[in-house]
Formats: C-alpha cells, sequence, structure tokens
C-alpha cells in the first residue's frame, strides 16, 4: 500500500487482506468539576505496512461501508484488552465499538470476561442502529456490571429514542456542539437541553472536542460533567500519556466558586450550589445542636439528589441501626453477619455503589417484589475514620449515580464524619 496514494475502497479492502497495522491511543476524560483525569478513551490509528498513518475518520468511514466494521472492531477490542490486561487501571477507558459489534461472538469474548465499571462500551450515534434487534445486548452488558456510553450525541437525527432504548451510563455530545459554543447561543441552549435530559435520566454528560478555555469554561456554566479535547490533551501512547496541567485544578476551583448560571435560567438550575449555600450557612452560626446538624445534612442532600430514601445507619455489636431518614425506607436493623453493602462499606472504609440490583431474593416471592418497589441504584458512604457509620442512599431505576450525584452524596458523607461526634448516636 502507498500512502500517499488517495483512500479508496480497493486501498481499505487491502489493508484488510494483509495483517492489519494499527496502533492504540488514550486521551483523557477530564471531570469538570475537579480537574481531574476520570478517564481514558481508547483510539485508533490504522497505517500502512511501512508505519505511515491513514486519515482516521475517512478510514472508519469507508471500513465501514465496505462492511468491514465488525471485523475492525475485533482488531481493536482484541488490542485495547490486552493493553488493559497490563494496567492498573484506577479509571475507566472507553472503546468505541459499531452497534453491531456489541452482538459479535468475537468482540463478547473479548469484553465479558472483563465487564466491570473500568471498560465503558461507546455506541456510535453514526452507527447503522437495529433498534430492538440490538436492545437485549446492550442490557445483557449493562446488567453484568458493564457501562454504555453514546457517542456523537446531536450529530444525527434519532438520538432521543436512541436515549430511550440504551438507557446509557454516559452521553458524549458530539464535537460539533461544542465547537465554538462560547460563541454561539443556539448550540448553549441546546446543549443546556441535553444536560437538563442528563438529570432526569441519570447519566453523565460529556463533552467532546474542547479545544479552548472559553469552551470548558462554558461546559462547565452549563452544567456538563466531563470534558474531552485538545485543550486537555492530546491522544498518545499509554506510557507517554500525561495528565492535565497541573493549574487546571486549581483553574477549575476558581470558576466553580463563581455564581456561574445557565442563560435565561433561574436560580433553582443548580441546586447544590444554593442547597449547600444555605447549608453551609446554618451550621456555621454554631447554635445548631449534633442532631440539628445531621438533619440539616440530611435534608440538604434530599433535595439535591432526590432519592428514593437516604438513610443514616449507625454501627454496633449486633449490626447497623437505622437513625435517621428522608424518603421511602422500611427502616429496619440489619445484622453484622449478613452480606450485605453496608457490610463491605463498614470493614473496608470505602464508598460502595450497586447501579443493577433488580433480583430479589427469592424468599420474598414474587408478591412481596409486586407490593413493593426495589431500588436499582444504591450507593453506601462510610462516616468518620474508624467508621462508626453506613450513609445509604438508592434510586428505584439503573444507572442514576452519576460522578456528579456521587460526588455530591460522598462529599456531605464525610462533612458528617468531621462535624458529627459518633458518641451521640450511637443506638
Amino acid at each position: 500500500m502507498d500512502a500517499n496514494q488517495p483512500l479508496s475502497q480497493a486501498l481499505v479492502a487491502e489493508w484488510f487482506q494483509h495483517e492489519p497495522n494499527f496502533s492504540v491511543a488514550f486521551q483523557s476524560l477530564v471531570s469538570l468539576s475537579s480537574g481531574q483525569v476520570v478517564g481514558y478513551e481508547v483510539l485508533s490509528r490504522p497505517a500502512t505496512l511501512t508505519g505511515q498513518l491513514l486519515p482516521v475518520e475517512e478510514f472508519f468511514e469507508t471500513a465501514t461501508g465496505l462492511g468491514f466494521a465488525v471485523d475492525l472492531d475485533r482488531l481493536i477490542v482484541g488490542r485495547a484488552m490486552e493493553v488493559a490486561h497490563d494496567m492498573d487501571l484506577t479509571v475507566p477507558i472507553f472503546i468505541n465499538l459499531h452497534p453491531d459489534s456489541l452482538k459479535d461472538p468475537s468482540v463478547q469474548q473479548h469484553l465479558f470476561p472483563r465487564v466491570d465499571r473500568h471498560v465503558v462500551v461507546e455506541i456510535t450515534e453514526r452507527g447503522n442502529w437495529s433498534g430492538e434487534v440490538m436492545e437485549p445486548y446492550v442490557h445483557d452488558y449493562q446488567n453484568l456490571g458493564g457501562s454504555i456510553a453514546l457517542d456523537d450525541f446531536g450529530s444525527g437525527y434519532s438520538g432521543l429514542q436512541k436515549l430511550v432504548t440504551v438507557r446509557p451510563n454516559y452521553v458524549k455530545i458530539d464535537r460539533g456542539l461544542i465547537d465554538g459554543c462560547d460563541q454561539s447561543p443556539i448550540k448553549r441552549k441546546l446543549i443546556s437541553s441535553v444536560e437538563h435530559i442528563a438529570k432526569y435520566l441519570g447519566f453523565s454528560l460529556i463533552a467532546e472536542g474542547i479545544e479552548t478555555y472559553d469552551e470548558m469554561v462554558t461546559c462547565m456554566t452549563l452544567g456538563v460533567d466531563i470534558g474531552q479535547g485538545f485543550y486537555f490533551s492530546r491522544p498518545t501512547a499509554w506510557e507517554a500519556r500525561s495528565l492535565p496541567d497541573p493549574g487546571l485544578a486549581s483553574d477549575v476551583a476558581a470558576i466553580r466558586t463563581q455564581v456561574v448560571l445557565p442563560e435565561g435560567l433561574g436560580a433553582d438550575v443548580d441546586p447544590f450550589r444554593s442547597q449547600f449555600a444555605s447549608l453551609m450557612e446554618h451550621l456555621g452560626t454554631g447554635l445548631v445542636t449534633p442532631k440539628e446538624q445531621l438533619n440539616l445534612i440530611l435534608t440538604t442532600l434530599y433535595k439535591v439528589l432526590h432519592p428514593y430514601s437516604l438513610t443514616l445507619y449507625v454501627a454496633n455489636a449486633t449490626g447497623f441501626v437505622p437513625f435517621a431518614s428522608r424518603g421511602q425506607n422500611l427502616r429496619h436493623e440489619v445484622p453484622m453477619e449478613m452480606p450485605s453493602l453496608m457490610r463491605q462499606c463498614y470493614y473496608q472504609g470505602k464508598p460502595k455503589v450497586v447501579q443493577h440490583f433488580s433480583q430479589l431474593p427469592a424468599i420474598l416471592g414474587e408478591r412481596w417484589g409486586q407490593s413493593f418497589p426495589v431500588p436499582e441504584s444504591l450507593a453506601a458512604m462510610p462516616i468518620g475514620r474508624p467508621v462508626w457509620g453506613i450513609l445509604v442512599a438508592d434510586y428505584l431505576n439503573s444507572g442514576h449515580w452519576t460522578e456528579s450525584r456521587l460526588q455530591v452524596l460522598q462529599s456531605l458523607a464525610e462533612l458528617m464524619g468531621l462535624l458529627l461526634d459518633s458518641d451521640a448516636f450511637r443506638a
């Protein structure tokens, strides 16, 4: 193959006939709340036999048109999982797949043994979507504990239908909407609309293609959770990856301290900002008792997160006793010897999250499940050092614990541990 030739169907077909030559690169995803790296997207770089890079977008479009999309994904997923096997992953990697690839046995063989929160499958908006045919494969992957991202949202006409069908954990806004969003009121309105949908459906929103400071600030202002683009980092080999500029976290923190609200919307757009300000004002008076402090924090969390239930459990020698709660909850003691999320959280001293808790214990029977709704998204946060309590919140729908919601819950759980004396809450 001559890399100087125009990229043609014959050239791409020949690439598949020989031993395909390509590399993988990694580009960071950055939290727009903290400035920290929260994931990496795996990007493939096809090349000629002599190592000359081929135009990526054109190559993928031509390969898809020739019917090679799944064949290409088999190669990419296999290579990505080989690299991932040697990584000490602390954040997720995002792997882009054509919709048809998720039902391919070879792709499943690579992905399913490594299903966990550290592998996110991106399904492109531009792929040929098979509707109800694809839905079982997507949900099978999610029910095994895997996460799904909907890529290029906003580049096609059927994005809203896919949101309902896929119920993704992440949605990536197409870079066409991000490019110049600081200069375009229409783009800002569209991004704001997607952000409202994200809050309602419980997915994390990712802005692709951020290249300038003003685009980053605009996305932060509009409530986008995560940013990706050349402003933060360029794709590199895993060994050569670099973190964002050390000053980024302080820049993000400085921006977050400003009162920045989406255009044309009221002060209730960011409930955490207003509720947190009110909470700090009351806690700072020094006139409230520990139990009143607890009630203020629980009330703030309940107003911000709108969970199905929110309960503080206090540990004793025999188990976990509910001390205070908001919302719907059976409020029963959980024995210490019973395997539970609270027990794991207590002994490990780390947050525990379950996004798909839809299986009813057989002993309860089907009629019980019809009478009482069952949480599908549950989070448990340790209180105190050493741990003396567990803060538990849940939702009835799966996938509701987005990164931003978990940050709010964990932050106020840590605040409880700092402010409250465990002796005042011992049952």
